[in-house]
């Protein structure tokens, strides 16, 4: 589930539960991972019919904008606790974002696509089940270098609930 902040809310004022994310961690020890996320994440919001300035005269149209993200992260995590059920954990992730801006006014279109340098702290917690099964609950802020048009930056939340499958060795 995603929250605009900052210039996408501006843009895109709406949460949304269009997202997904694939990751893999590898355990150093019990207290440390190292892994790769990959990610989507999809904003869009819908105007209804209104006269807007262009550079060749006033047009009345219906806006439509769009926003979404592919987050590619090298992470790291730190776990609280290394031997109960809950392991509580913060880490980042650092990375790329592919972000694709489109803005249309009817017919006329605005596109603009761009990877960006991005971070993304995260907390959450790991809660294993059995037999190598279990639950990740996580909060994440993203935020990219990315900037065009209304952007001088993107940022946005994620609230995660997912299921994690471990393998022993």
């Amino acid at each position: 589930m995603g929250f605009a902040s900052g210039d996408l809310k501006s843009y895109i004022d709406k949460k949304l539960f269009d997202g997904f994310s694939i990751e893999s961690r590898y355990f150093i020890n019990k207290n440390l991972s190292v892994g790769l996320n990959l990610g989507y994440n999809d904003f869009r919001k819908y105007f209804d019919r209104q006269e807007y300035p262009t550079a060749s005269g006033n047009i009345s149209a219906v806006q439509t904008r769009y926003f979404n993200t592919v987050p590619v992260l090298a992470t790291g995590f730190y776990y609280l606790n290394s031997i109960s059920a809950f392991k509580p954990y913060a880490g980042i992730g650092i990375g790329a974002f592919v972000s694709n801006y489109q803005k249309y006014l009817s017919t006329l279109e605005s596109k603009h696509t761009k990877t960006s340098f991005g971070l993304r702290p995260e907390i959450g917690t790991l809660i294993n089940l059995k037999n190598g099964l279990g639950l990740i609950v996580s909060g994440r802020y993203n935020y990219a270098t990315y900037s065009y048009q209304e952007f001088s930056s993107l940022g946005y939340f994620e609230f995660n609930f997912g299921l994690s499958f471990s393998i022993e060795k």
